[in-house]
């Protein structure tokens, strides 16, 4: 086993499902203190993430955190693009550095039946 390998490598390593020596570590960060203190306040916000998750000593994420807009705004227009949702009758609500959905479309299950989203493009969804 190698304990020298780069964040990278053991990255790399794990997706070619080889032993990376050590365990890689991976977590969804959301939370504006633990950016500020380990982003070292870099003005790009992928650098800033990348910073905080090295300096906490995260190898992977699946998330950049944008304090200045929840992650549940994201989730909206990602169902727009690729389901075919119409984001003009769904609202998110925030309060307390946290979102969520505050408005949707449909009461009833018989309602969420006639909204139900349509099959994303697979190519598409390669593309992003």
């Amino acid at each position: 086993m190698n304990d020298s390998l780069t964040t990278m490598g053991r990255f790399e390593r794990t997706a070619d499902f080889e032993d990376p020596g050590v365990i890689v570590t991976y977590d969804f960060i959301d939370n504006n203190e633990i950016m500020e203190k380990y982003g070292e306040g870099a003005d790009d916000l992928v650098l800033r993430n990348a910073k905080m998750m090295q300096n906490i000593g995260l190898d992977a994420t699946r998330y950049i955190h944008d304090p200045e807009r929840p992650w549940m705004f994201d989730k909206i227009d990602v169902w727009s693009q690729f389901f075919g949702i119409n984001p003009d009758n769904w609202g998110v609500g925030t309060s307390g550095k946290t979102a969520w959905i505050s408005e949707r479309p449909f009461d009833s299950l018989k309602e969420l039946e006639e909204n139900m989203p349509k099959m994303p493009d697979k190519d598409a969804v390669a593309e992003w």
